[in-house]
């Protein structure tokens, strides 16, 4: 039994995932466990279709198991995302870790041995200093300390060395399968060599029957109504946001000294979500990182709850390999005395982690009042 692991969002879920998955049987994968984002992905925004569904395509295109990285985790930055995502398979009993990237492995592992010594350099220290974000930042460095740093500029690369690094930390770190890129980049505007990316795919719904595996389902999801409005989901976050008290931005994951005050002054006078944005961003805080700031302000999010280690695992979907997989890490678990629960039900989650259950239920409601035609799901009764 060898068990291998893929952080995902499967926003939606393409041809170039099923690719992923079907490049990872061929290493001589026999299990594969998903641990996936639920009602917010990490950009700063609610995922196009419910997770369920999402999970349900993942499934029926090579994945055994998916379970939840909790929307307090999937919604923060790329540490604290990467941190939580390597935990949670490691608590799935995997023992190796894949994940698609377009810089060829030698290089990869070259790039992140000049992180390392490049977050220790004192030009580093500058280039914060000088108000500009951590990732760029850290890229600013390795280029003038190295060279050329174009490779740190991709999505997938940078989600690459995070998941690398934190599988470092482990007791008993997996082993990593990279699966090389061949298609086109993360948020590539055209379709090329048969792929397409999710970005391209949320917004051009003629290319759906493609390259999405479940375009029909996408489909009828979409003219019922069951998936996010943009006008209502403005509508509700601006909403919400007005409703924050400065006490409430100073304990906002990702929020730092002064920039609460402006948070609060500018929601406090804002109309729309888009107004606040434009008027907060910065070097130091670009778009992508207030996105997720505001919503984690909206559901409650606390820098506090992003440091947690995993509290356990919520597996919403497997099959009969799948539940091979809960078995295995169940037995492990009580073999070495891990506290952590790997469970299939919501309701012994919240018993482990009531504070991260409580936001992915918010959450979930949001997702649902954001469509036109929404049903909430109360996670705590759903049975799948």
């Amino acid at each position: 039994m060898k068990v291998c692991g893929i952080i995902a969002e499967y926003n939606p879920f393409h041809t170039g995932h099923r690719y992923h998955i079907e490049q990872a049987r061929q290493m001589g994968v026999t299990h594969i466990a998903v641990v996936m984002s639920t009602s917010f992905v990490q950009r700063g925004e609610m995922a196009a279709f419910d997770f369920f569904t999402r999970a349900k395509a993942a499934l029926e295109n090579g994945a055994d198991l998916v379970a939840a990285l909790p929307v307090v985790y999937a919604m923060s930055g790329a540490a604290s995302f990467c941190r939580a995502g390597v935990q949670s398979l490691s608590l799935l009993g995997c023992d190796t870790i894949s994940f698609g990237c377009e810089t060829p492995t030698e290089a990869l592992m070259k790039l992140k041995d000049q992180c390392r010594k490049a977050l220790s350099s004192p030009l580093f220290a500058e280039n914060i200093h000088k108000g500009i974000h951590f990732a760029r930042a850290r890229a600013l460095t390795v280029e003038q300390l190295f060279g050329n740093a174009e490779a740190l500029n991709d999505a997938n690369t940078a989600l690459a060395l995070g998941y690398l690094e934190e599988n470092e930390k482990l007791s008993y770190p997996m082993q990593p399968l990279v699966v090389q890129r061949t298609g086109v980049s993360h948020d590539a505007l055209k379709p090329k060599n048969g792929f397409a990316s999710a970005s391209f795919l949320r917004t051009n719904q003629q290319a759906w029957t493609e390259y999405l595996p479940m375009a029909e389902e996408y489909t009828r999801l979409k003219q019922a109504g069951k998936t996010p409005d943009t006008q209502l989901t403005n509508c509700v976050l601006t909403a919400l946001l007005k409703c924050r008290s400065l006490s409430d931005w100073k304990q906002t994951a990702g929020v730092s000294e002064g920039l609460w005050n402006s948070l609060y002054r500018v929601a406090g006078q804002a109309m729309s979500a888009e107004e606040i944005l434009q008027n907060c961003k910065s070097k130091r805080y670009p778009l992508s990182l207030l996105r997720r700031i505001l919503w984690s302000a909206a559901l409650g999010i606390t820098g506090e709850m992003q440091q947690q280690p995993v509290p356990g695992i919520w597996v919403f979907g497997a099959n009969e390999h799948g539940y091979e997989i809960l078995a295995n890490a169940r037995k492990y678990h009580k073999e070495q005395g891990i506290s952590q629960i790997v469970t299939p039900k919501f309701a012994d989650f919240a018993k482990a982690a009531p504070d991260i259950a409580a936001i992915e239920q918010r959450a979930s409601d949001l997702f649902s009042l954001c469509c036109t035609q929404g049903e909430k799901m109360d996670l705590y009764r759903v049975k799948r």
